[in-house]
């Protein structure tokens, strides 16, 4: 009676409001036939055309084009350094129809590629310093990234949009709407003690229609700036599955220790937001969920319309889910087709990494 009570819980708990489901259309392993191998990709995207995927490597420094239709590396932009076409760690990519923008966590900037035909990328330009920053998305002639930064008068906002033409800032998120403050003064008091920093203060954002959709880490909880008027409504909901996370006194002191084992042992319980995403027909939270039964991380992706109400909410499939250390998934949307992308990171059994490419259908 027991096992099938949990049973019937199990179900109910991955199952609730599925009105959506992902259906599998493409798969494909990237193969390693090359020195230069990804190392640890950043954050990816795909070429205007679809055709190949664009992989930031963190670790090389450098920027890796494969095929999709054949998963083979088919050319490397840059190299680690500081110089002209150079980079340090990578992180992060977007793309519109004609320019492809990166964050590098090492040089602290972002840098501005135009497409060149048949494959490859032409660094056209570079922008000022950016603060922590590990999202980015385009919006018609500028660039939105998901960073801190002061205004002229010391207030602190963790969204902006960067003109492309005339480098010109637009303001978009306080940092005390961003955490759930009333005020700068508040969130900045928070700063100091141990609510936030342990938690992390990674932020995602995508930009649809006029609209910034973006997500703190550490709270469900999405946040829609409107871009010409600067309008902000909140939106989310916290179902059975969702543990808002708390910086226990064991994870407080090992951030202030910088006790990096502790820290990674007791981070890895918490429920963590992992990415956000917008397209024609949801807007897409994922998070990270720690599943005490089985001791391993889970991922759980929540569909939303653009009414703001919660559509459904799943558990993702296995195979992108985070099951240990090595294994890794990035998500992304193709806002043509609608589907999800990802780009995931596992071991062999030879203790080798491997990756491969995936495409599912957004099924209702």
């Amino acid at each position: 009676m027991k096992k099938c009570s949990l049973i019937v819980i199990v179900l109910l708990f991955y199952g609730m409001m599925s009105a959506v489901q992902l259906q599998l259309k493409e798969r494909k392993s990237l193969i390693n036939d090359s020195e230069h191998f990804l190392q640890l990709p950043g954050g990816f995207c795909l070429s205007p055309d679809g055709t190949h995927l664009i992989v930031p490597d963190i670790k090389a420094g450098d920027i890796k084009i494969f095929s999709r239709a054949s998963g083979r590396l088919v050319k490397v932009e840059g190299r680690k350094g500081v110089g002209p076409n150079e980079l340090l760690m990578p992180c992060k990519s977007a793309n519109d129809e004609r320019y492809l923008a990166l964050l590098d966590m090492g040089r602290r900037r972002y840098f501005l590629y135009e497409f060149v035909k048949p494959v490859g990328l032409k660094r056209i330009d570079e922008g000022m310093p950016v603060e922590l920053g590990i999202d980015c998305c385009f919006e018609k002639d500028g660039l939105v990234i998901a960073a801190e930064i002061y205004d002229k008068q010391g207030k602190i906002y963790d969204a902006y949009r960067v003109d492309l033409k005339d480098k010109r800032i637009k303001y978009l998120l306080p940092s005390e709407v961003k955490y759930g403050y009333a005020s700068q003064k508040e969130f900045k008091a928070a700063m100091q003690g141990h609510d936030i920093l342990p938690i992390g203060i990674q932020g995602y954002c995508d930009v649809y229609d006029g609209y910034l959709y973006y997500a703190w880490m550490g709270n469900l909880r999405i946040i829609r700036v409107n871009t010409v008027t600067g309008e902000i409504t909140t939106f989310g909901q916290k179902t059975q599955n969702y543990i808002r996370p708390q910086a226990s006194n064991r994870l407080a002191s090992a951030y202030a220790e910088q006790d990096k084992k502790l820290y990674r042992e007791e981070r890895r319980k918490l429920t963590l937001i992992d990415d956000i995403n917008v397209s024609k027909s949801y807007i897409i939270l994922s998070y990270m969920k720690h599943d005490v039964g089985m001791d391993r991380r889970i991922r759980i992706l929540q569909f939303y319309g653009h009414d703001q109400k919660l559509l459904a909410e799943i558990r993702s499939p296995r195979e992108i889910s985070f099951f240990d250390e090595s294994d890794a998934a990035s998500m992304i949307v193709d806002k043509k087709s609608d589907r999800l992308v990802y780009l995931r990171r596992f071991l062999n059994k030879q203790d080798e990494d491997e990756y491969e490419f995936l495409v599912y259908d957004i099924v209702k």
